[in-house]
C-alpha cells in the first residue's frame, strides 16, 4: 500500500536497514555509522499535537561530508532500544546534509501526516510499537539516544519537558553542540533545517537596540531615532539597511551600514532625524530591508509619546440620537500639527468605555475626526474611526468623556435631552461647560467633519452684518448675515417700498451666528418686478433675550 501523504510515497513493507550501494549509480563510498560518522539527533517531537501514539518522531541529521548508513543502528529512551527499520523497501543511507526521520509505526496509518517533508528524507520506524519503552514521556525528561550496531552511542539528547506542546525540541547548531531550544515553527521542522538554527547570514533588531532623544519630545519638535543591528548569523557580514516607518505607513528614513559585523556582535549606530513630529502616542517601526535569514526578528516597534498642549484636542459635536445610522461624536484639533488619537477612548455617564482607537487614527492640523459605533452609509469626505465597542448614548440624558491613551480625561460634556436627528454642536474651542453647546442649526441636523453651524468667534465679531451679492441682481443673490452672539432665532424677510411683506426667507429659525441663504426673487413661482426691495433681519439672542434688527436695500434687475 502506497502512502503518498507520508512525504515520499511510502510502501509499508518493513525490513532491517540494509546498505543500498546504488546511491548515485553505486559510485559513492558509504560510511557505516561508527566513530568517524557525523550523524546527530537534531530534533525530538515528544509532545505532538494530534495523535500522541503516531506523531512522535526523532530527526537525524548527517552533518558530515559523506553518505552515512544507519545499518544496524538502534534508537531508544534509555530504558528500551529498538532496531531501526525501513518503510520504503530501500536502504537507510543519509546523504551529506540530509535527514532521516524515525516515526512510530502507527504514523503511516494515522492519516495525521506532517506537511512539507522533503521527498529525499529517509523515512524509518522501529521494530517495537513505539519509540523507546512506551513512547516518549511528556511528564518526565528522557534521554533519547542513537546507538550503532557495535553499541557505541552516536548521539544523545535529554529533552526539556517545558517545551510547549506541539513544538519540537530542536538542536540550535547542526553539529555536536548540546544546545537545544523549542521549535519556532508549530509542528517542528521534520526533514528540514531547524527553525532555531542561525542562518549563515542573518541579522536581528531588538527593542534594546533602538533608542531616541529627547526621551519626551514635544509636538511639532524633532526626534532622533538611533538604531543598531545584531549579527545573529554564522559569518561576518554587513547588516542589511533599516527603514524607519511611522505607523500606519509613513517612511521617515533609510539607514545603511558599511562595516562588517562579527557573529554575535552589534553594529555601529545609525541615526534618523524626524522633524516636526505629530502629537500623541506615536508608533515607529524599524524594519530590516530584504535581510537574509530569519524574518521573525527583522522588525521592532517603539512607542514615543509627544506631549499635546492642553485644549489642543476637544469634543466638537455629538450625535446622540441619530434619525438613522450610527451614534457618533466629532473631535477637533486646533493645532497646526497632526495629532495621533492612538489608544484614545470614549466613556459614557454609566462608565461604559469604548475600545481604543488604533494607530491609524490621526486628526490633521485644524481638522476633525469622527468616532462612531459604525461607519455610516454616507461617510462623506470625513475620517471615520470605528473602534469596535462603543458606549450607547441615552436619548434622555447622558455624558460623554474623551480619554487619551493614558485614560486621562481630555474633555467632557453632558446633556439632558437629545433631539432625534439633531446633533449637539460646540460654539467654540474656548467655550466650556454646558453653555458651550447648542443644537445644530444646520438644515440637515448636523455638520460631521465640517465647521459647526453655531460656531462663534467673539474676538473676530465687530457687530451685526447683513450683505447680499450680487446686488443689484437678475436671477439669484446670496444673502449672508453675521451676528455678535452665537445662538439665535432669526427672521429674514423681504418687503416692498410700501412696507408690504413679500417673502419670509427664514421664519423664527434656529441659527448660529452666521448663515447664508440664496434667493431667486420669485414668489409663488412668479418673478418679482424689477426694482428696489427692503431686506430685514431680526435676530433674538437665545441666551439673553436681546433682539437686534438690520435692514438693507436690494435691487432686482431686469432680465435681458
Amino acid at each position: 500500500m502506497t502512502d503518498s501523504a507520508a512525504g515520499t510515497g511510502v510502501t509499508r513493507n518493513r525490513g532491517r536497514c540494509a546498505l543500498y550501494a546504488a546511491v548515485v549509480a553505486g559510485a559513492l563510498f558509504l560510511w557505516t555509522a561508527g566513530a568517524s560518522a557525523r550523524v546527530v539527533i537534531s530534533e525530538v517531537m515528544f509532545n505532538p499535537d494530534g495523535n500522541e501514539n503516531a506523531r512522535e518522531f526523532v530527526e537525524l541529521h548527517n552533518t558530515g561530508d559523506a553518505p552515512v548508513s544507519l545499518e544496524g543502528c538502534r534508537i531508544g529512551d534509555g530504558t528500551a532500544f529498538d532496531d531501526l527499520v525501513t518503510v520504503d523497501g530501500g536502504g537507510c543511507v543519509v546523504l551529506p546534509g540530509g535527514f532521516a526521520l524515525v516515526f512510530d509505526p502507527d504514523y503511516f496509518d494515522s492519516g495525521e501526516f506532517y506537511d512539507g517533508i522533503p521527498a529525499q528524507t529517509v523515512l524509518l520506524t522501529v521494530t517495537d510499537s513505539a519509540i523507546g519503552q512506551r513512547g516518549l514521556s511528556n511528564s518526565t525528561p528522557e534521554r533519547v539516544a542513537l546507538v550503532s550496531a557495535s553499541g557505541d552511542t552516536l548521539s544523545a539528547v535529554t529533552y526539556d519537558i517545558s517545551c510547549p506542546a506541539g513544538q519540537s525540541w530542536e538542536r540550535i547548531l547542526s553539529d555536536d553542540s548540546a544546545d537545544f531550544a523549542p521549535s519556532l515553527a508549530p509542528g517542528g521542522t521534520p526533514g528540514r533545517p531547524n527553525s532555531v538554527t542561525p542562518a549563515q547570514r542573518d541579522f536581528a533588531l531588538a527593542s534594546d537596540l533602538v533608542t531616541w532623544s529627547p526621551e519626551s519630545p514635544a509636538m511639532g519638535g524633532d526626534v532622533y531615532i538611533s538604531v543598531r543591528v545584531k549579527n545573529t548569523g554564522r559569518e561576518d557580514a554587513i547588516p542589511a539597511p533599516v527603514d524607519i516607518v511611522m505607523l500606519p505607513e509613513t517612511l521617515l528614513g533609510h539607514l545603511s551600514f558599511d562595516t562588517p559585523v562579527a557573529p554575535g556582535s552589534i553594529s555601529e549606530t545609525r541615526e534618523c532625524s524626524v522633524s516636526v513630529i505629530p502629537g500623541g502616542r506615536l508608533t515607529f517601526e524599524c524594519r530590516l530591508d530584504n535581510a537574509p535569514g530569519n524574518a521573525a526578528d527583522d522588525t521592532v516597534r517603539v512607542v514615543i509619546d509627544a506631549a499635546i498642549p492642553s485644549g489642543t484636542v476637544y469634543l466638537s459635536e455629538i450625535m446622540a440620537a441619530p434619525a438613522d445610522g450610527p451614534e457618533w461624536l466629532e473631535v477637533a484639533n486646533t493645532a497646526v500639527f497632526p495629532v495621533s488619537l492612538d489608544g484614545w477612548r470614549i466613556r459614557d455617564g454609566g462608565g461604559s468605555v469604548s475600545d481604543p482607537a488604533g494607530n491609524d487614527a490621526f486628526t490633521g492640523a485644524g481638522e476633525f475626526v469622527l468616532i462612531a459605533s459604525d461607519t455610516p452609509a454616507d461617510a462623506g469626505g470625513a475620517l471615520w474611526i470605528v473602534p469596535g465597542r462603543f458606549p450607547a448614548l441615552n436619548n434622555d440624558g447622558d455624558s460623554v468623556v474623551l480619554l487619551d491613551h493614558t485614560r486621562t480625561q481630555i474633555d467632557s460634556m453632558s446633556y439632558v435631552t437629545a433631539e432625534r436627528g439633531v446633533s449637539f454642536e460646540r460654539i467654540s474651542a474656548a467655550a466650556t461647560g454646558n453653555g458651550a453647546w447648542g443644537y445644530s442649526a444646520n438644515q440637515s441636523g448636523a455638520t460631521p467633519g465640517l465647521r459647526n453651524s453655531i460656531a462663534f468667534d467673539a474676538e473676530s465679531t465687530t457687530g451685526i452684518e447683513l450683505t447680499a451679492a450680487p446686488n443689484p441682481f437678475a436671477g439669484k443673490t446670496t444673502i449672508s448675515y453675521k451676528l455678535d452672539f452665537p445662538l439665535a432665532r432669526v427672521t429674514l424677510a423681504v418687503y416692498d417700498r410700501r412696507g408690504r411683506l413679500i417673502e419670509r426667507l427664514l421664519d423664527s429659525t434656529e441659527s448660529g451666528s452666521e448663515r447664508t441663504v440664496e434667493w431667486d426673487a420669485r414668489v409663488d413661482g412668479s418673478s418679482l418686478p424689477a426694482g428696489p426691495y427692503i431686506l430685514t433681519l431680526e435676530a433674538l439672542d437665545r441666551r439673553t433675550g436681546r433682539v437686534v434688527t438690520e435692514r438693507m436695500m436690494i435691487v432686482v434687475g431686469s432680465r435681458l
